[in-house]
């Protein structure tokens, strides 16, 4: 950032503010946050590529945020990965027509 863009009020940060925001819960770039981002995305987004088959079937995301996933989620999700490994870990529904919850 340019010295006189802080001066001058501006420019309030040299983007470390807004990095801090965004991660705040510290897991942005991780699988576990993108597993969660594929479920809202497929259940909310009608271009999702298989939006017919989650959203378009009335199937939702219950967790009204990632804290709220991560707190239900994060310790099954860790002592599954210690057994099959990371990539053999997914987040299913036991009923395919009932919602993630």
């Amino acid at each position: 950032v340019m010295a006189g863009k802080l001066k001058s009020g501006k420019t309030k940060s040299c983007g470390c503010y807004n990095k801090d925001r965004i991660n705040k819960h510290g897991f942005s770039g991780t699988r576990f946050n993108q597993l969660y981002r594929s479920i809202k995305y497929r259940c909310t987004n009608p271009r999702a590529n298989k939006f017919y088959l989650y959203g378009g079937k009335g199937i939702k995301c219950l967790w009204k945020s990632f804290e709220e996933f991560r707190d239900d989620t994060y310790e099954s999700y860790l002592s599954h990965v210690e057994k099959f490994g990371e990539y053999e870990t997914q987040i299913d529904r036991i009923d395919s027509d009932k919602n993630y919850s």
